[in-house]
């Protein structure tokens, strides 16, 4: 907001004119110190109105938006999103979550298929802020993740942790690998909502068939508008794990991202994910970077941890 008009006010407003000013003046400065931290927790049934929402209408699905209505059939189609995240003030350490049991046998996943449709719970840990009068998001104890199939090998999960952050991921299971197409993320403090969606061209490899532990490979993706990250994924290994009782194999991943562009600065997101369709079972994610959002230039940062409380979702 500029204040600069105030130079030209004629002296003759005196008084009145500045108390007018000053009190408008306070008034903004109370809407955003008391909107700073603004949380709004998305329960169960807010999922599943979303979710049944969604299958009725598919322009609510990030993959149809990047890809102008079209269904992801192949690898070669468009993809969804990752954020122009807006970077921020320190993030202190998430307490972590009780890990799901780890089986020490090793398993090896023969091919990739589509997880079920539905709305999946996670137990979630963590916070987000950006570097703009202490604004901070406390993430709820639980939030919700609506897988959607896009057509052919692809499916989208969408994460609304709170409604002022909302992740969607666009994939591909194969028979023969695991493929990322794109992600987005919308982030909004003091009633302003900023992210981007990034495309992955060619779709970035998670993981494939046949693949050890310490296998890497590289990829870019970008928003089209000049940013973009490299991202660098290595298999950290193949085991087994229980979630909500029963027993499935699981390849965990480590994927370290560098922006550039309008968001500059790092990721790391180190996944557990079902071996049979990738659904992640357990996912933590740090966030540390700079980005020009809000109409300035802004540190977000973010630390979180989810995990997945059963593997039947709900419809």
């Amino acid at each position: 907001m500029s204040f600069g008009w105030l130079v030209r006010t004629p002296l003759r407003l005196g008084i009145a004119a500045i108390l007018l000013v000053d009190i408008a003046v306070f008034g903004v400065d109370l809407f955003l110190l008391s909107n700073r931290s603004t949380t709004t927790v998305v329960d169960l049934q807010d999922a599943l109105v979303d979710f049944r929402q969604g299958l009725d209408d598919d322009a609510t699905s990030v993959t149809s938006a990047l890809a102008g209505g079209a269904a992801v059939t192949d690898t070669d189609a468009p993809a969804a999103p990752e954020v122009a995240t807006i970077a921020a003030a320190e993030v202190p350490d998430v307490a972590q979550a009780p890990a799901p049991t780890i089986a020490a046998e090793p398993a090896a996943p023969s091919a990739f298929g589509l997880p079920a449709e539905g709305v999946y719970a996670y137990r979630t840990h963590g916070a987000e802020t950006v570097s703009l009068l202490g604004a901070r998001h406390e993430y709820p104890a639980t939030s919700y993740a609506t897988v959607r199939h896009t057509g052919g090998c692809g499916w989208e999960i969408r994460s609304e942790v709170i409604r002022e952050h909302v992740d969607a991921r666009a994939m591909c299971s194969e028979p023969g690998q695991l493929l990322q197409l794109g992600q987005s993320r919308e982030v909004e403090f003091f009633g302003t909502r900023d992210g981007g969606a990034f495309v992955c061209s060619p779709p970035q490899v998670q993981h494939a068939i046949g693949e050890g532990e310490g296998t890497r490979s590289e990829g870019t993706c970008d928003d089209g508008k000049g940013s973009t990250v490299r991202l660098v994924r290595t298999t950290t290994g193949v085991g087994q794990e229980t979630v909500g009782g029963e027993v499935v194999e699981v390849i965990r991943l480590r994927i370290e991202g560098t922006l550039s562009g309008r968001v500059r600065g790092t990721s790391l997101d180190e996944l557990t994910v079902v071996a049979a369709t990738g659904l992640p079972v357990r996912w933590t994610r740090t966030v540390d970077s700079d980005a020009d959002a809000f109409g300035t230039t802004i540190k977000y940062q973010e630390q979180t941890a989810f995990d997945l409380v059963s593997l039947t979702p709900a419809t």
